[in-house]
């Protein structure tokens, strides 16, 4: 074969190979992608224990278990992040005017996530508690930290409340769940709030939306970075939290009334 012959054949191959190549590149970052998001919505649904990089968090986790030891028979608990968690540092001022009366037990662990949560329910943080009102804000964490999508926080959620249902049946617990009341109109926080407050939960759980206690104000008054609560907003939004657990507190009030 002449070299001009050879050189002709190589090039067709190359040409070739190139164009299979581009071809195939699409398919391997939509496989790639896919994966990722398939790893997201798995750690949004699955327990996901504190890395060697969240110390602080397993060690306020440890420190939640023994109160929890301390306070048994606590008849209202609260689980979550960051938004709970500063409720007892930012809104420490409502939370002891509103909340500690009604013997609320704070369990929020700033940037926990619905797979910490899950982890944290199976580490036996309820263990030998018996609430009658389980108070849930999650799933920020989810879309800040793990750059999930308010679909995959979503599934987080329910994912949950399907494990604290098995931990605690329907008829001795009412499950609130708290959707985002600071975020950006459009942003996938606001899309998170969206999801929960019309996702069907089959009366397995209540969405109980606090935003309108902050309604007549600008946004920006009532957090300083768009997204955490400040002192004035845990001011407002305290007493109607307050006052939904006080009526699921008192006997003769239906307790599936949502």
């Amino acid at each position: 074969m002449s070299d001009s012959r050879f050189r002709h054949l190589k090039s067709a191959r190359f040409r070739k190979l190139s164009l299979a190549l581009l071809l195939l590149l699409p398919v391997c970052l939509l496989l790639g992608l896919g994966a990722r998001q398939a790893l997201r919505h798995y750690g949004s649904v699955s327990p996901r224990g504190y890395a060697e990089a969240q110390a602080w968090q397993a060690s306020k986790h440890r420190q939640q278990m023994e109160l929890v030891r301390l306070a048994p028979d606590a008849p209202v608990v609260m689980l979550g992040d960051s938004i709970l968690d500063y409720w007892g540092t930012e809104g420490a001022a409502s939370w002891d005017a509103h909340l500690a009366p009604l013997h609320a037990l704070n369990l929020g662990i700033a940037s926990d996530t619905t797979g910490n949560v899950l982890w944290r329910l199976g580490q036996g943080l309820l263990d030998g508690m018996k609430p009658r009102v389980l108070v849930l804000h999650i799933g920020i964490n989810n879309i800040g930290l793990q750059r999930c999508t308010a679909s995959q926080a979503l599934a987080g959620n329910v994912a949950l409340v399907g494990e604290l249902r098995r931990l605690f049946p329907r008829e001795e617990t009412h499950i609130l769940i708290l959707p985002p009341v600071v975020s950006d109109g459009g942003s996938r926080m606001d899309q998170l709030r969206t999801a929960l407050m019309e996702h069907d939960f089959k009366g397995e759980a209540e969405v109980l939306d606090l935003r309108g206690a902050l309604e007549g104000g600008d946004a920006a008054r009532f957090s300083a970075d768009g997204l955490h609560p400040n002192a004035e907003a845990y001011a407002r939004m305290a007493p109607p939290l307050a006052r939904r657990i006080r009526e699921l507190l008192t006997p003769g009030v239906p307790r599936a009334a949502f």
